[in-house]
């Protein structure tokens, strides 16, 4: 399954980001009710290692932080954190704690912290901060969702682009040592999202995501792509070279800016040069192989 790959929480984040409203629906119905949609969501970019120096050097940045304007015409930070690797973070309790502290200090608004953990043991529900010493304590709880929890068959009749990713975990999760069997479930969920009534952005975005998550080794990639092209002619839907083409220039863009970032962070004429041409190398390559 070697390719250019981001890990899976980057995957969330950026389909969350995408599907916010959607998201919200899906797994924090609660949230979504409470939430005046008239006003459409402002997404924050916040360092995390300045709230909290416990962030790992990798995780710089908050998974998704969100304005909103409540019901009420409150202003309130929705913050969503994903926790879809296998290994537990024995330290996530407490950073849903410290984010949701200081974000609350540099805004001066409400702050809801929503976590969303993608992990295989049923056990493990870090739904809650709490400390106590001599009289003094604190408890700080908040709502998470297991994706174990979820029905499957609930998801498959969802007309939700974020079920799809749930779906995408989820087999991936059950199968990823029975990649033949992961390739039919594959193909089932591609179907799905050709046949779904998705507009062509959604069927991009999605596309890319679970073909990203259902990762196969070459040879049933190969026949992915064949048995969707068939599929493609059998409904009379229009090619998918668009979403070829489309993966290939925004991975080549996102190459781009990450190049130029890093060499303006090197503050070196060289680092940007080279930043710009291994990102538009790393960018193509990462489209096509989507």
């Amino acid at each position: 399954m070697a390719r250019l790959r981001r890990d899976a929480d980057s995957v969330w984040k950026d389909t969350v980001r995408l599907f916010f409203r959607e998201f919200l629906k899906l797994l924090f119905p609660e949230v979504h009710r409470a939430i005046s949609w008239k006003n459409a969501p402002q997404f924050l970019d916040v360092e995390l290692r300045k709230l909290h120096p416990t962030v790992p050097r990798g995780r710089r940045r908050a998974d998704l932080i969100a304005q909103v304007r409540l019901k009420t015409h409150q202003p309130c930070l929705i913050v969503v954190h994903t926790e879809i690797q296998l290994q537990h973070d024995p330290q996530f309790a407490q950073r849903m704690f410290a984010y949701y502290y200081h974000l609350r200090e540099i805004y001066q608004q409400e702050v809801v912290s929503l976590a969303v953990i993608g992990d295989t043991d049923p056990n493990w529900r870090p739904d809650q901060y709490q400390k106590a010493l001599l009289g003094c304590e604190v408890k700080f709880t908040y709502p998470i969702v297991k994706l174990i929890d979820l029905d499957e068959t609930e998801l498959e009749a969802a007309n939700n682009p974020i079920a799809a990713l749930v779906l995408a975990h989820l087999k991936t999760q059950r199968l990823r040592n029975n990649p033949k069997e992961l390739y039919v479930e594959k193909l089932r969920l591609i179907r799905k999202l050709l046949e779904g009534g998705y507009t062509k952005k959604h069927i991009v975005d999605l596309y890319r995501e679970v073909d990203y998550l259902m990762a196969l080794p070459k040879e049933l990639e190969r026949d992915v792509k064949l048995v969707v092209k068939r599929i493609q002619k059998e409904r009379g839907i229009k090619r998918l070279s668009f979403i070829e083409r489309e993966a290939m220039e925004n991975g080549a863009r996102q190459g781009i800016e990450k190049g130029i970032q890093q060499g303006i962070q090197q503050g070196i004429q060289q680092g940007i040069q080279q930043g710009i041409q291994q990102g538009i190398q790393q960018g193509i390559q990462q489209g096509i192989q989507q």
